[in-house]
C-alpha cells in the first residue's frame, strides 16, 4: 500500500509538470515544504529514577500543485506526508486540501471555494516574537485559538468595501454512511465578519455552529467569537490584541449544560530603534473549566501553540489533564541578529488548572516552564532551529511530592515553498 501512495504521489506531480496548458489553464506551479525534526523528552513521570526518555527523528512534508485558469478559476491539491517519515520504510500520504477556487463570481466582490480546504483564522497572523517556534514546524505550530478546520465543504467570501469582509462557510467534519445511523455526522456552519480599521489593525467577530449528530462533543454547540489586534505608537512599537469565544449549546446530557468562555490577549513592544530589534511581552490564555454540571471550554478545532511543553499542541499538552485552565507568559527576545541571519524567543510560563485536575482531589497547582529557541536563516529559504523546554511541575499535577523537572529538546531544518 505505502508503494501504491508513493506510485501516485509521482504520478501527480509527473501530470502537473508535464501535462501541456489545456481547457483554459493558463499556468501551473508545483512546490514542497520538508522539515525534518529531532526531539529527546525526558521526565514526562516527573521522576528521575524511572528511565522514560524518548528520542524521535521524523520528516514531515506538504506538497502543493496549483493550476491556474481563465476568468479567475484555479485549484489547488494539497498531498502532506504526516505521520511522520521515521525509517526506510514509513510513510502516510494523505490529500490535505484539494479545491476549486473561483475569484469574482458572478460579482466582483465574490470568491468562492469548493472542495477540502482550511479553514482557519489567527488574530496576530502566522507567527508571535521572533517567530522561531513557527520555524520548528510550520503546519501545527499555530495561533488558531478557536478554529483550524481541514474539511470538505464550501466557503463565501464577499468584499462589502475595502475594509469589510463577511465570510460564510459550511463544513463537513465527520460523515457518517449507512442505516440506521446516516444522519449521524457532524457539521460546521460559521459567518464571520472582519474589518480593517487601518494597516495591520483589524477586528473580527464569528458565529460558529457544530451540529453534533454524531454525538462526538458533549453537545450542539455554538459559540461566539470576538477579537482585535490593534498597533500603537510609531512604527507600531505596541502590539495590544485581545481574543474571546463564548461557548454554549443544546447538552446531549439533560442533567449537564454548556456555558463557558476562553479567552488569549496581552501586549508586545518592539524596540524597533535598536538594531537588534529586541522584543518584551506578556500573554494570557485563559480556558474555563468544569463548573458543577456545565461542561468546561471545549477545544474543538483549535490548534494553538504558545509553549515547548504545557501549552504546545504539536508536542501533547500536560494539560490535558484538566479541562480548563489559566497560563501567564512573559515573552522576550530579538528579531534581528546578524543581519537577520538569528532570530531568538524566550518564555517563562506559570499555569494553574480552572477545575478540578484528573483524577479529582490534586488541587490546581500545574506547574512552571522556561523556554528558549533560536532559529539560524541559512539562505532565505533553510532556516535551522534549536530550542530548550524545562517544565517543573507543581505537586498538584504530579499527584506526589517533590516531583522531578520534565525537559525537552528540539532541533529542526526547514524548508517552505
Amino acid at each position: 500500500m505505502n508503494r501504491i501512495y508513493m506510485f501516485v504521489a509521482a504520478l501527480v506531480l509527473s501530470l502537473a509538470i508535464a501535462a501541456p496548458a489545456s481547457a483554459g489553464c493558463q499556468n501551473v506551479t508545483v512546490g514542497a515544504d520538508i522539515s525534518v525534526i529531532g526531539m529527546f523528552q525526558d521526565n514526562y513521570d516527573y521522576n528521575d529514577n524511572v528511565s522514560d526518555g524518548v528520542s524521535e527523528i521524523a520528516v514531515f512534508s506538504h506538497i502543493y500543485i496549483d493550476n491556474f485558469y481563465t476568468e479567475g478559476v484555479s485549484t489547488h491539491i494539497e498531498l502532506a506526508l504526516e505521520n511522520p517519515l521515521v525509517d526506510a520504510n514509513s510513510v502516510d500520504l494523505r490529500v490535505a486540501e484539494a479545491y476549486i477556487k473561483m475569484e469574482e463570481f458572478l460579482t466582483k466582490e465574490l470568491t468562492v471555494k469548493i472542495g477540502k480546504f482550511t479553514s482557519k483564522w489567527q488574530l496576530r497572523g502566522d507567527m508571535w516574537g521572533a517567530g522561531t517556534f513557527e520555524n520548528i514546524y510550520p503546519y501545527m505550530v499555530n495561533q488558531a485559538f478557536v478554529l483550524n478546520g481541514n474539511t470538505v465543504g464550501m466557503a463565501f467570501m464577499y468584499d462589502a468595501t475595502e475594509q469589510v469582509t463577511l465570510t460564510f462557510t459550511w463544513h463537513k467534519i465527520n460523515e457518517t454512511y449507512g442505516a440506521p445511523t446516516n444522519s449521524s455526522d457532524l457539521d460546521l456552519i460559521l459567518v464571520r465578519v472582519d474589518y480593517t480599521i487601518e494597516a495591520n489593525n483589524k477586528l473580527f467577530g464569528a458565529f460558529l455552529y457544530f451540529n453534533d449528530q454524531a454525538e462526538v462533543l458533549n453537545a450542539n454547540v455554538w459559540m461566539l467569537n470576538l477579537g482585535i489586534d490593534y498597533f500603537l505608537m510609531d512604527e507600531e512599537a505596541l502590539e495590544l490584541y485581545f481574543e474571546l469565544a463564548y461557548q454554549a449549546g443544546d447538552s446531549h446530557v439533560a442533567a449537564n449544560d454548556l456555558g463557558t468562555m476562553a479567552i488569549n490577549m496581552g501586549a508586545e513592544y518592539t524596540f524597533s530603534s535598536i538594531e537588534t530589534v529586541p522584543y518584551i511581552g506578556i500573554d494570557v490564555t485563559y480556558f474555563q473549566g468544569v463548573d458543577g454540571t456545565t461542561y468546561g471550554y471545549q477545544n474543538i478545532v483549535a490548534d494553538w501553540t504558545k509553549t515547548l511543553i504545557v501549552e504546545n499542541n504539536f508536542m501533547g499538552p500536560i494539560t490535558n489533564m484538566t479541562p480548563g485552565w489559566l497560563g501567564v507568559k512573559l515573552v522576550g527576545g530579538m528579531k534581528n541578529v546578524m543581519d537577520e541571519k538569528i532570530m531568538l524567543d524566550f518564555v517563562f510560563g506559570w499555569f494553574k488548572a480552572d477545575g478540578d485536575l484528573v483524577p479529582i482531589g490534586r488541587g490546581d497547582g500545574i506547574g512552571f516552564e522556561v523556554d528558549a529557541v533560536a532559529s539560524y536563516w541559512y539562505t532565505e529559504d533553510v532556516v535551522f532551529t534549536l530550542g530548550f523546554g524545562y517544565f517543573v511541575p507543581d505537586e498538584d499535577l504530579a499527584g506526589f511530592a517533590d516531583p522531578d523537572a520534565v525537559w525537552l529538546a528540539v532541533f529542526a531544518c526547514t524548508i517552505t515553498f
